[in-house]
């Protein structure tokens, strides 16, 4: 999609292989869906970034008891 998206912003290598009327479509098109997915592919991409975040925190919390838990042992010995 980003290929696509880059060849089409290059409108003059479109126009030569495609009649301009209908480069002219297209790239309108292009540009309304790029602009209607947009919002929805950030809202992805910021729940998986906020996803990974907790993981790491939720990860981080459990090596840490686990220390807290060999530290106790050791201190038992």
């Amino acid at each position: 999609m980003v290929a696509v998206g880059a060849v089409a912003l290059g409108a003059e290598y479109i126009k030569n292989y495609i009649s301009i009327p209908f480069a002219d479509v297209w790239l309108t098109a292009l540009i309304i869906v790029i602009a209607g997915t947009l919002p929805a592919l950030l809202i992805v991409f910021g729940s998986v970034i906020i996803w990974g975040e907790l993981e790491e925190k939720r990860a981080e919390r459990g090596i840490s008891n686990l220390e807290k838990k060999l530290i106790r042992r050791k201190k038992k010995r």
